[in-house]
């Protein structure tokens, strides 16, 4: 059969997809919904009323603390209360602790999904991670009625550990007085997977990640092309370079998600990367 150029190009991409997926591509969901892998708590607590110890585990996942309990979808104000079958509901107590431990394989990026139970009293809590067992903590962000947007709707907090320690601990505490929050669909790649380098190109650097509004990248070789594909293969952006090792693109008008960076140098050799999209 002979290919024109485009069809070329495309198979090409969709060559390239696939080998970043089956080389460097390793995230995993927790969406809450398995009745089977809940924990009800020790003190015989219904998993419906708040407890400290109530869990989830799933593999190398758990999460537990609180007080906090389980919820079904059903609307409360005005929005499901889990995106799927149940997510979790931490008490408007200073003292909740909740936290999520990856056992092993390290971090790159996570994503989780939030809402409060409603405005008033805001929520206020803060979301931390850390990287050597709790010792100290890294505040990746603030859930308050501001950011979120004054909504109740879920809105997804990230962050970037990059550590590839095992028992990764990521929190949420209150700061002072506390609304109840909600917390669904924890989405982690592993720290390999998350490499800012591609596996046979250990000189490109790609920040921020995950990108919001611009991602910048630099190498030591001389760039042609820089290409963003999303994962059906379809290129979303292009820029034709003359030489340059530096290079930026616009991402704020793309949708959340999984892309992946195709860069083409002087030379005629190609290489491809991960990246996320968050906004």
């Amino acid at each position: 059969m002979n290919c024109t150029y485009p069809t070329r190009r495309i198979i090409s991409s969709l060559f390239f997809l696939l080998v970043c997926i089956s080389s460097s591509f390793s995230q995993t969901l927790i969406d809450f919904n398995d009745d089977d892998k809940w924990i009800r708590s020790q003190s015989g607590t219904s998993i419906i009323g708040y407890a400290t110890d109530h869990a989830y585990e799933d593999g190398l996942f758990r999460a537990t603390g609180g007080e906090a309990c389980r919820i079904t979808s059903s609307d409360q104000d005005g929005v499901p209360g889990a995106l799927g079958n149940y997510a979790w509901k931490l008490k408007n107590v200073t003292a909740v602790d909740w936290r999520i431990t990856i056992a092993s394989g390290g971090v790159g990026n996570f994503s989780l999904k939030i809402r409060r139970w409603d405005d008033d009293p805001g929520p206020h809590y803060q979301l931390t991670y850390s990287a050597n067992g709790g010792t100290t903590w890294e505040e990746l962000a603030q859930v308050t009625n501001e950011t979120l947007d004054n909504l109740s709707d879920w809105k997804i907090f990230s962050g970037n550990v990059n550590s590839s320690n095992d028992n990764i601990l990521i929190r949420l505490t209150p700061t002072k007085g506390t609304e109840r929050i909600m917390v669904d669909d924890f989405e982690w790649t592993s720290y390999v997977a998350n490499s800012n380098t591609s596996p046979d190109d250990h000189n490109l650097q790609l920040w921020p990640i995950p990108a919001s509004e611009t991602l910048y990248g630099r190498c030591d070789e001389r760039l042609r092309f820089v290409e963003l594909i999303n994962m059906t293969g379809t290129k979303v952006r292009e820029i034709k370079l003359s030489g340059d090792n530096e290079f930026s693109i616009s991402v704020n008008d793309l949708n959340e998600g999984i892309y992946f960076i195709r860069m083409t140098y002087l030379t005629g050799r190609e290489t491809c990367t991960r990246i996320v999209i968050l906004h």
